[in-house]
């Protein structure tokens, strides 16, 4: 069981993805912005961080600069629709930030849970998993 920190304004979505990792056994809070974490309303230290990149107010690169300045073990898989100019250009970004896996909307809920593991399994050592060239997708899903 992990503790993680779901940011996503999305709201259909960040219910979705917060009861998949629950199903998984993970000790999930979800909030619908970064803002939360850059003035530190969060208070828990969490395992893996999960953020959305294009969100209001505060979005998902502020937070996983913040985050990494602040505590630069912490595990972060960022997502991203990538707006107008798609997500590759955003997850890239997040990668050489820090971030541990990234996943391009719309993908599998299961392909969530599997990044959240492969990011608590992976060694510091390692570094961040480059992004699959592929992302899955399914349409059972509620992930978009």
């Amino acid at each position: 069981m992990a503790r993680i920190l779901l940011i996503d304004d999305e709201a259909d979505l960040l219910e979705a993805m917060r009861e998949a990792l629950c199903a998984a056994s993970h000790e999930v809070t979800a909030v619908s912005n970064g803002s939360y974490v850059v003035r530190g309303d969060t208070g828990v230290d969490f395992d893996v961080v999960i953020t959305d990149i294009i969100m209001p107010e505060t979005e998902g690169i502020e937070t996983l600069t913040y985050l990494k300045r602040h505590n630069p073990g912490i595990r972060i898989v960022a997502i991203s629709g990538g707006g107008s100019i798609g997500a590759t250009f955003h997850l890239r970004m997040a990668e050489r930030l820090g971030a541990f896996r990234t996943l391009g909307k719309p993908f599998a809920l299961r392909t969530l849970v599997e990044a959240v593991q492969e990011t608590l399994t992976q060694d510091d050592a390692e570094g961040p998993v480059p992004s699959p060239a592929a992302v899955s997708r399914d349409p059972q899903s509620k992930a978009g």
